[in-house]
C-alpha cells in the first residue's frame, strides 16, 4: 500500500505542475520573511503618499509664514512726461525714467507668526510619525501575508495527501466492486467522497496561487509570484507573555496614532494663538533706493522707515478664524482620547490572545508527538506486512504539522502586532516575571 500511495502522490504533483507553475520572479528565491519585511518599508503607493503629505504640510507652512520673511523687490519703469512749467530749451516731452530697489522685513506681529510656524512644525512631525506608524503597519500586513502563502503550501500538501489516500481506497473498492463483493451503492458513495476531497484539493491548489498574488501586489511586484518562501525561525515564540499592564504602559508611551494625535492637539492650540494673534499690531522696517533720469528737489535718493500695521475692525473674520479653531482643538482632543481608549481595548486583547496562544502552542507538542509515533508505528505494521492505517497515518500527521503552523503564525503575528502598536519597538518580559506569573499560577 505504501508504494501506490508514493506513486499516486507522484503522479498528482506531476500532473498539476504545468498548472500550479508561477513566472519568474525578481523577487530573492527562496523568499525570506526578513526580505518580505524589509521590501515592505520601501517603495508602494502608500508610502509615497504619505511621504507627499509631508512634504506638502512643510510647503503650507512655509506658505503660511512667508509674509513675515525678507521681502526684496526691483521696480523699473520707463516713462515719459509733460512738464506743466517746462525748462528753457527743454522739449515738450522729456524722459523721467527710474528705477527702485526696495526691501522690508517683519520686525515682529506679538506672536502670530510664530504660532504658525511651531503649529506647522507639529503637524509636519505628526505626518512622519503617520508615515512610521504606515510602515509598522505594512510590515505586519506582509508578515500575515507571508504566512498565508505557508499555511496555504502547508494546506494543500496536507489535501493531496487526503486525495491519495482516497484514491487509493477508491482503486480497492473498485476492484472489489468488479468481483462482486461491493454493491453499486457503496461504489457511488466512494466516489462522491473521492470527488468531494480531490476538489478540496483543487481549492487548496488555487489558494496557492491566490495568496502568493495578494503577497506579490503587497510587495508592489504584482504578477510576479514568488515561488519559493523559506519557512522562518521565530525565536519571539519563545518570548514570555508580559503583565497587561506592561502591555498597556508599553503602547501608551510609544504608539504612533496616539504621538500623531498628540502633535495635531498642540497644532490646533498654536492655531488658536494665532487666530487670536490676528487682533494684534504688527511692526515692519523698510528700506528703498532710488536712481532717477531726472534729479528734482523733492525726489529722494534713499528712504527707511519704520511701518506699523494696527487692525481696528475686521468685521468679525477674526472671531470666526477663533471659533473655528476652538472646535478644531476640541476635534483634536477627542480624537486622541479615542486612540487611547482603543489602546487600552488592545493591550487587554493582546495579552489574552498572547496567552491563549503559548497555552495552545504547548499543548499542540503532544499531539505532534502522538502523530508522529502513531504514523512511525502504522509504518512499522506496514513493513511486517499486518494491516495497517499508514495512508491516514500520513494525512493526521500533515494535519497536526499544519496546525502547529496556523498556532505558531498566529503567535508571530500577535508578538508583531504589538510591536506595530508599540511604534516598531518590542516589548519583552524578563524572565524572572514570567518564572512568577508561572509560580502563580
Amino acid at each position: 500500500m505504501l508504494r501506490r500511495l508514493l506513486l499516486v502522490l507522484l503522479v498528482v504533483t506531476a500532473a498539476r505542475a504545468d498548472d500550479s507553475a508561477a513566472p519568474a520572479s525578481k523577487l530573492p528565491s527562496p523568499l525570506t520573511l526578513q526580505a518580505a519585511l524589509a521590501i515592505a518599508r520601501q517603495n508602494h503607493p502608500e508610502l509615497d503618499i504619505a511621504e507627499a503629505q509631508i512634504q506638502q504640510q512643510q510647503a503650507k507652512t512655509l506658505e503660511q509664514v512667508s509674509d513675515a520673511g525678507l521681502q526684496a523687490s526691483l521696480r523699473l519703469q520707463p516713462q515719459w512726461v509733460k512738464p506743466v512749467e517746462p525748462e528753457i530749451d527743454e522739449p515738450a516731452w522729456v524722459e523721467d525714467h527710474f528705477g527702485e530697489i526696495s526691501v522690508s522685513k517683519q520686525l515682529t506681529d506679538f506672536g502670530h507668526v510664530r504660532a504658525l510656524r511651531q503649529g506647522g512644525k507639529a503637524r509636519t512631525e505628526a505626518a512622519a510619525i503617520a508615515l512610521s506608524g504606515l510602515r509598522n503597519r505594512r510590515e505586519l500586513a506582509v508578515m500575515r501575508l507571508f504566512f498565508d502563502v505557508l499555511i496555504a503550501d502547508m494546506q494543500a500538501q496536507r489535501d493531496r495527501e487526503a486525495m491519495a489516500l482516497s484514491f487509493v481506497t477508491l482503486d480497492k473498492l473498485r476492484n472489489r466492486a468488479e468481483l462482486g463483493e461491493l454493491s453499486d451503492v457503496d461504489l457511488l458513495r466512494a466516489e462522491s467522497e473521492y470527488q468531494a476531497v480531490r476538489m478540496t484539493f483543487y481549492r487548496s491548489e488555487s489558494e496557492q496561487s491566490n495568496s502568493r498574488a495578494r503577497l506579490a501586489a503587497a510587495l508592489n511586484v504584482p504578477g510576479e509570484l514568488p515561488s519559493e518562501l523559506q519557512t522562518p525561525q521565530l525565536e519571539q515564540l519563545a518570548r514570555p507573555v508580559p503583565e497587561y499592564q506592561q502591555i498597556l504602559q508599553h503602547l501608551l508611551q510609544n504608539n504612533d496614532a496616539l504621538k500623531q494625535k498628540t502633535l495635531l492637539v498642540e497644532a490646533a492650540q498654536q492655531a488658536l494663538k494665532a487666530a487670536r494673534s490676528q487682533r494684534y499690531p504688527s511692526i515692519s522696517a523698510d528700506l528703498a533706493a532710488y536712481a532717477w533720469e531726472r534729479k528734482l528737489r523733492r525726489r529722494n535718493d534713499a528712504v527707511a522707515g519704520l511701518h506699523l500695521d494696527v487692525p481696528l475692525f475686521q468685521g468679525g473674520q477674526v472671531k470666526a478664524a477663533i471659533g473655528e479653531a476652538q472646535a478644531e482643538l476640541v476635534q483634536a482632543r477627542a480624537d486622541r482620547r479615542k486612540v487611547e481608549l482603543a489602546l487600552y481595548a488592545s493591550a487587554m486583547e493582546l495579552s489574552g490572545r498572547l496567552s491563549n496562544l503559548k497555552d495552545e502552542k504547548e499543548s499542540l507538542k503532544t499531539l505532534l508527538d502522538y502523530r508522529d509515533y502513531y504514523l512511525e508505528r502504522s509504518r512499522a505494521l506496514y513493513e511486517m506486512e499486518q494491516k495497517t492505517d499508514l495512508g491516514d497515518a500520513m494525512v493526521q500527521l500533515s494535519s497536526a504539522q499544519l496546525k502547529v503552523l496556523q498556532v505558531d503564525a498566529a503567535l508571530a503575528l500577535a508578538w508583531k502586532e504589538l510591536e506595530a502598536l508599540a511604534g516598531g519597538k518590542p516589548l519583552v518580559a524578563s524572565a524572572d516575571e514570567e518564572k512568577s506569573k508561572n509560580e502563580n499560577e
